[in-house]
């Protein structure tokens, strides 16, 4: 599963950041290196830990359509389960007004 955060405002001011949670143990980020499918430039890793996934922190000029592809590979990549015919599903939060 992948999350993309938008960065935060205000007093405890946060960068985007974008999660990949998978089962498929430690060190996701170097099986990605290894497959040339590693963060982009300018993209900070934060955590690549084997039970709660990679997450890593974004530029502020990043191209949405990057995030999105790398968020799709990468978990594609990462799959234990691959189930004929499966296809991708987004669900978009938006905060309360």
């Amino acid at each position: 599963m992948g999350t993309w955060m938008p960065p935060t405002t205000g007093s405890k001011a946060k960068p985007a950041q974008v999660g990949l949670a998978h089962g498929t143990g430690p060190n996701a980020l170097a099986r990605l290196d290894e497959l040339g499918l590693g963060l982009p430039d300018g993209w900070v890793k934060r955590q690549d830990h084997a039970k709660h996934g990679v997450v890593a922190e974004l530029p502020r000029d990043v191209d949405p359509a990057q995030v999105l592809t790398w968020l799709i590979v990468a978990a594609t990549v990462l799959r234990t389960v691959i189930e004929p015919g499966t296809q991708w599903v987004a669900e978009v939060h938006l905060p309360n007004p």
